[in-house]
């Protein structure tokens, strides 16, 4: 008997051969826990694989929440799963900078290259703009140039190998607790990158999220989320499951957990921000 298919799609950290395999396994291997032949799709940009969604070649994804508010995919996918990190549904944003940069605080932005993830990017856009302007520091003057680089991993390259002053990226604390000690952070995960520092902090805010389409049954969500809990509890998978999504496992989504998250681009949108 031929399997039905689906596909699953991603926008790795890096975009490099070891995350090509690793998407590969993990899919391989998902599809056996749920009976499905599960394609991987690595996307170049939050933006392609929204399109990819709306398009009907990916059927289940995992999005920054911030994309499911400020696209039309609401109405084509059902969050499932929460990404879960240091115990916490939820994270930080933050600015950084290099150890050696004589940038040290935000005031010290002034005229510098900013390296952004992406518009749709809580933690690699919207969160920090939020958190100058709320510094009386105006994002939309304040720097000499501004990129879009698409990953995280491509803005932590940016600004260790200087061809960015600051990057915007993911920070997790230990336990959640932003008093306490850095757990991973975006520009801690590129091999090789030059030591940096957090110049300026935003958050919280809620985690990554695994949707399917709407036109999945309930049952079949149910066994989805049931094997992405067992395949991040399980020896042989966890590694992979921390090394694409940099989860320690997942939770059933939570609609309260958007609430906070549709006010900031509310207050983003309003302050001609986004």
């Amino acid at each position: 008997m031929t399997l039905p298919t689906l596909t699953f799609g991603v926008v790795p950290f890096k975009q490099d051969n070891g995350a090509r395999l690793l998407l590969n396994d993990f899919c391989a291997r998902l599809g056996d826990a749920i009976g499905h032949v599960v394609h991987p799709h690595r996307a170049p940009s939050p933006e392609a694989l929204a399109a990819a969604v709306s398009a009907g070649r990916v059927h289940v994804a995992w999005l920054s929440p911030t994309l499911l508010a400020t696209s039309k995919l609401a109405d084509l996918v059902v969050p499932l799963a929460s990404s879960i990190r240091e115990g916490s549904a939820q994270y930080h944003a933050a600015l950084f900078a290099r150890d050696d940069s004589p940038i040290k605080a935000a005031e010290d932005l002034a005229r510098k290259r900013v390296a952004w993830v992406a518009p749709s990017s809580a933690s690699g856009y919207i969160y920090p703009r939020l958190a100058l302007a709320r510094r009386g520091l105006d994002p939309r003057t304040l720097f000499a140039s501004e990129g879009f680089h698409q990953s995280h991993g491509a803005v932590a390259a940016a600004v260790s190998e200087g061809r960015a002053d600051v990057g915007a990226t993911f920070v997790s604390f230990e336990n959640g607790d932003p008093s306490r000690p850095v757990a991973r952070a975006g520009f801690r995960e590129l091999e090789g990158a030059s030591p940096a520092r957090i110049v300026l902090m935003a958050g919280p805010i809620p985690a990554d999220v695994i949707v399917a389409l709407r036109s999945f049954n309930p049952q079949f969500r149910a066994n989805l989320l049931r094997a992405l809990k067992v395949l991040a509890a399980g020896e042989a998978t966890s590694a992979s499951v921390q090394s694409i999504f940099g989860v320690r496992t997942f939770a059933a989504h939570s609609e309260n957990a958007l609430a906070t998250l549709h006010q900031m681009i509310k207050s983003a949108r309003d302050m001609g921000l986004l």
